[in-house]
C-alpha cells in the first residue's frame, strides 16, 4: 500500500501537467533474465528466457517529452547447468515502471518513424519464488517465498521505436535493459550475508492506441 501512495505522488503531478495527448496500449515479449549474487556462487549462472507482458498509458507532455506508467507481468531468475542437473530459480513479479520518454520523428518516404530514449524506476511485487531442481528428469521444486523480500526496486534504460498506422494507432516496440536496485532475499547462504539483485535485457512489441 504505502508503494501505491509513493508512486500516486510521483505520478499525479505530471499528469496535471500534461495539456497533450494521451494513449495506451499493450505490449508482450522475451525476457533474458539472470540473478547477480554477492558474494558469487560456486556454480556459475546462466540466463532463463522468460515471457513477460504489459499494458500502458503515455500521457504527451510536448512534442519530445512524455511520461509513461506501466503495468507488467516479468518473469526473473537465472539458471545453473551442472552434469546431469539443472537448477532454475524462479522470481516472477508484478511492475510498475515510470518512464521518462524523449523522442524524436523521422519520415521514410511516407511513412513517419519515431525513435525514442527511455528511463526511469521501477516498482516491483513479488508473486512467485521458487527453485526447481532437475536431475536427470527427476524434477523437485521448493518455495522460496519465505526468503523472498515481498518488493523489488529496479531501474530500467532502453531505446524505442513507434510506427503509425492510421491517425489513432501505432505499432510500438522496445528493448530495455533492467537492473536490480534492492536485495531480494533474506536468506544467508553458507553462513556470509547473501545479496540477489534481478536483471534482464528484455524486448517487447505492441499496439498503442490514441484516446
Amino acid at each position: 500500500m504505502k508503494m501505491i501512495f509513493f508512486v500516486a505522488l510521483v505520478f499525479l503531478p505530471l499528469v496535471a501537467s500534461a495539456q497533450s495527448s494521451m494513449s495506451y496500449g499493450f505490449e508482450a515479449g522475451w525476457n533474458l533474465a539472470n540473478l547477480n549474487v554477492s558474494p558469487s556462487t560456486q556454480f556459475p549462472l546462466s540466463n532463463r528466457s522468460t515471457f513477460m507482458a504489459a499494458g500502458f498509458f503515455e500521457y504527451q507532455l510536448n512534442q519530445s517529452w512524455s511520461i509513461q506508467p506501466e503495468l507488467i507481468y516479468v518473469q526473473n531468475g537465472a539458471k545453473s547447468n551442472q552434469v546431469g542437473d539443472t537448477t532454475i530459480f524462479k522470481y516472477d513479479y508484478i511492475e510498475i515502471p515510470l518512464l521518462l520518454r524523449a523522442r524524436s520523428d523521422y519520415k521514410i518516404q511516407t511513412f513517419d518513424i519515431y525513435p525514442s530514449l527511455f528511463a526511469g524506476p521501477s516498482f516491483g511485487m513479488n508473486v512467485n519464488a521458487q527453485q526447481e531442481d532437475d536431475q536427470t528428469g527427476f524434477v523437485t521444486k521448493r518455495d522460496l517465498k519465505s526468503v523472498t523480500n515481498g518488493t523489488n526496486v529496479t531501474m530500467d534504460v532502453g531505446i524505442g521505436l513507434e510506427v503509425p498506422f492510421n491517425p489513432g494507432g501505432s505499432f510500438v516496440g522496445d528493448a530495455r535493459y533492467s537492473f536490480g536496485l534492492t536485495n531480494i532475499t533474506t536468506q544467508n547462504i553458507q553462513g556470509e550475508n547473501t545479496t540477489i539483485k534481478t536483471k534482464g535485457i528484455q524486448f517487447m512489441g505492441g499496439l498503442k492506441i490514441g484516446i
